[in-house]
């Protein structure tokens, strides 16, 4: 191996071998601590993004699953399905919005306010859909009515 030119802190050096060319530059000490210090800058952003935005807090969560809701209810409420066929297929398309949600319901009542059908639709491989005004289940005694 042979060292070629003279060597100071802030020239550059070169080495060649034998087997091939190669170069290695010899790096200012303040660009190699500026670069030291932005490689550390740069993993500390990094590593806080990761571990801060990487699970949304409960009342993010809350708060997007509210909002989700209302939305929904006011699309309902809009433009009202015919019956709980239709509903079904308005909150399978919902949840097909919202891919974090399982699954959603809705109850439909009478004028005094009795239900008369609630289709839970949810998902796992595909969609399906619940008759949930089952008397077995007695909805009207569920805390969500």
């Amino acid at each position: 191996m042979e060292i070629l030119g003279e060597m100071t802190a802030s020239d550059a050096r070169r080495v060649s071998a034998c087997a091939g060319h190669f170069t290695i530059e010899r790096v200012p000490l303040a660009t190699m601590r500026l670069t030291i210090v932005l490689t550390l800058l740069l993993l500390t952003l990094v590593t806080t993004q990761a571990c801060s935005g990487g699970a949304p807090t409960q009342e993010a969560l809350e708060t997007a699953v509210v909002a989700a809701l209302d939305a929904l209810v006011a699309e309902l409420v809009a433009e009202r399905p015919a019956d709980a066929a239709a509903y079904a297929e308005r909150l399978r398309a919902y949840l097909e919005v919202h891919p974090a949600f399982y699954g959603s319901a809705a109850a439909l009542l009478d004028e005094a306010g009795n239900v008369t059908a609630s289709p839970y639709v949810y998902r796992d491989d595909d969609y399906h859909v619940l008759g949930l005004a089952q008397p077995d289940y007695n909805i009207e005694a569920q805390e969500w009515i």
